[in-house]
C-alpha cells in the first residue's frame, strides 16, 4: 500500500473534533459560566466532566497520533508548571480542599496546549478565528439588547424616562444571565 493510499484510508477527525469542542465550549459558556451555576455543585461537576472528557479525548488521540501533540515552544514550561501545581496540590496540608483548584489549573494548562495545537493547523485556525471574534460580538449585542429592554421596562414602571439602575436585573456579559 502506498503512502497516499494510507492517507486516504485514515479517518478525518477534524469535523468530529470541531463539533465536540464547539458543543463543549457552548456548554461551558451557556451552563457552567452562568453566575447562578457557580455555586451549583451538579453544574460545576458537569462542566468539569465535560472539560476533562474533551481533554482526555485529545490526549488519547495524541497518544495514537503524535501529530496531535502540541508543537508550541511553551509546551515544556506549561507542563512543568502543571506538574508543580499538581505536586503542591498533593502535598497540601488539606489536599481535599486544593483538589478542585488543582484540577482547574491543570485543565487551563491543558486547554492552552490544545488550543495552541489546533491553532497551528489552518483548518482549525480559520474556525477558531470565527468563533473567537463571533462569540464576543454576539454576547455584547445580546447584553446591550437585554439592558435596553430592561430599561424600557423600568421606564414603564416609573412612568417616564428617568435614570435606570446601573445593572438592571443583574445583567452580565454571560449567556443565561
Amino acid at each position: 500500500m502506498t503512502a497516499s493510499a494510507v492517507e486516504r484510508t485514515r479517518i478525518d477527525l477534524r469535523p468530529l473534533t470541531w463539533a465536540v469542542l464547539l458543543a463543549g465550549g457552548l456548554f461551558v459558556l451557556d451552563i457552567g459560566g452562568w453566575y447562578g451555576n457557580l455555586n451549583d455543585q451538579p453544574s460545576r461537576m458537569a462542566t468539569q466532566i465535560a472539560t476533562y472528557v474533551i481533554l482526555g479525548g485529545w490526549l488519547l488521540i495524541a497518544a495514537l497520533r503524535p501529530s496531535w501533540l502540541p508543537r508550541t515552544p511553551l509546551a515544556r514550561p506549561v507542563t512543568a508548571a502543571a506538574a508543580v501545581f499538581a505536586l503542591t496540590g498533593l502535598l497540601s496540608q488539606r489536599p481535599r480542599l486544593s483538589l478542585e483548584s488543582t484540577l482547574t489549573g491543570l485543565a487551563v494548562g491543558a486547554l492552552f496546549l490544545l488550543v495552541s495545537r489546533l491553532a497551528s493547523e489552518p483548518w482549525f485556525r480559520t474556525r477558531l478565528r470565527a468563533i473567537l471574534v463571533g462569540i464576543p460580538i454576539v454576547v455584547s449585542v445580546a447584553y446591550v439588547v437585554q439592558v435596553a429592554l430592561t430599561w424600557v421596562e423600568w421606564w414603564g414602571l416609573v412612568g417616564g424616562v428617568s435614570l435606570p439602575p446601573l445593572r438592571p436585573g443583574w445583567a452580565g456579559l454571560l449567556f443565561g444571565s
